[in-house]
């Protein structure tokens, strides 16, 4: 119940999917799909992994140090990436990598590459503040030999609007919606939780109901969580049907993520001792809330992207 680290472990995979879905030809999808049919070698289900981020750069899709390199029908990828979802264990990655180092923002491009391919280094898995149940580690490309058929959107991508990095942020107005959702939902287990307990229990030898600063805090988490609730659905059926959602996947995203650490911190106050002790379910829900005002890009990169978008500027 309201577990993110699950949902990140068993969402995982669909944040690789949404590239490949929105960018890839019907060759890349049938080889996605290929690659993780059937179990792996352990007798698990094969996942994937999104490979965007990098030690470094962070949220700045456009600083990436990760190259790929022609040669002849096929790209030599080299780099790092770090905090991946999936990272060790994936059978599939979608990797992002610049292909043109002159052409900045242009040349970076989205490659699907299989587990076994030679020179791919799953690295460390990384030590969590929270969503401990999904797996993050790093990952190593020493020339990694991609054919250039396995390059996302290769056919029809080039610089301008219409490729390259824009069909990378254009992924991230699909994914940011699905991230606003899970902080949601964070949200609403720390809310239900201690609504249970205040319908309940006793402060003092009175109900905790009649408390009217505890009523009041309610009331706000209530209103906040509706709130992102309904910017998350909005975001999520613009992507549907394929509508300009560039600022509203941000909000969704930002103010969601927002919601998820206002009403974790609030309870863990309002339940006092009981909540510092290891293990106990809100303590969970407040350290897992933290990553979403971080990963799918930062609340700042966030109020970035709406401000331009609200002042007629490029939001990328």
């Amino acid at each position: 119940w309201g577990c993110a680290g699950i949902a990140l472990a068993l969402g995982g995979s669909g944040l690789a999917a949404s590239p490949v879905a929105r960018m890839g030809s019907e060759e890349q999808k049938a080889e996605f799909r290929a690659l993780l049919k059937g179990d792996d070698a352990h007798g698990h289900v094969r996942i994937a992994a999104m490979a965007l981020s990098e030690p470094g750069t962070g949220s700045d899709i456009s600083g990436l140090k990760t190259t790929a390199r022609p040669d002849g029908a096929y790209f030599l990828l080299r780099g790092s990436k770090q905090w991946i979802t999936n990272g060790q264990s994936a059978s599939a990655y979608v990797v992002w990598a610049q292909t043109e180092p002159d052409a900045g923002r242009a040349g970076v491009r989205a490659f699907l590459v299989g587990r076994d391919t030679p020179g791919l280094v799953p690295g460390k898995k990384e030590t969590k503040l929270g969503i401990r149940a999904s797996e993050t580690a790093q990952v190593h490309f020493e020339d990694v030999r991609v054919h250039k058929d396995m390059m996302l959107g290769g056919a029809h991508t080039g610089p301008g609007p219409a490729g390259g990095l824009a069909d990378t942020k254009k992924m991230l107005d699909s994914t940011r919606p699905a991230v606003g959702a899970q902080a949601v939902g964070i949200a609403r287990a720390a809310y239900e939780h201690l609504l249970d307990r205040v319908r309940g229990s006793s402060l003092h030898g009175t109900p905790m109901a009649s408390h009217q600063h505890i009523m009041f805090e309610l009331a706000d988490m209530h209103m906040e969580i509706a709130a992102s609730r309904l910017l998350v659905h909005r975001a999520a059926w613009m992507a549907d049907h394929h509508l300009d959602n560039v600022a509203d996947a941000s909000a969704a995203k930002a103010h969601a993520a927002r919601t998820a650490q206002l009403v974790t911190s609030r309870a863990m106050v309002l339940l006092g001792e009981e909540a510092l002790e290891p293990g106990h379910p809100v303590e969970k829900w407040y350290r897992d809330a933290k990553i979403y005002d971080i990963f799918e890009g930062t609340g700042q990169i966030q109020r970035r992207i709406i401000s331009r978008h609200l002042t007629g500027q490029n939001p990328t």
